[in-house]
């Protein structure tokens, strides 16, 4: 938070809350940015190998709390699962046909 001793010592309670409500904030948003970019990477990775009707949206194959909680009515478990099917076998295609 960035408060030296005085700075902390000056401080009102009220005003500390919010000045460590706001730093978790930041961490957040750090945090969220550094996964959704790893989320992001990883899909291209993974489609690289894929044909263009194989491929998958980065959401399709990592989802995060914080975007379950807005898809919570949207999900069908039985998609889901078809969905991971044809992602495995054809990633398994991919590779039989690379070697």
């Amino acid at each position: 938070m960035n408060l030296s001793p005085d700075e902390f010592g000056e401080t009102r309670i009220g005003d500390f809350w919010d000045k460590l409500q706001g730093w978790g904030r930041e961490k957040e948003e750090k945090f969220r940015l550094q996964a959704e970019l790893t989320r992001l990477q990883t899909a291209d990775l993974v489609n690289v190998q894929l044909k263009a009707e194989d491929r998958i949206a980065p959401r399709d194959l990592w989802k995060f709390p914080w975007e379950e909680e807005e898809d919570e009515e949207e999900q069908d478990p039985a998609k889901v699962i078809e969905q991971n099917k044809r992602l495995i076998e054809a990633l398994n295609k991919a590779q039989q046909e690379n070697g």
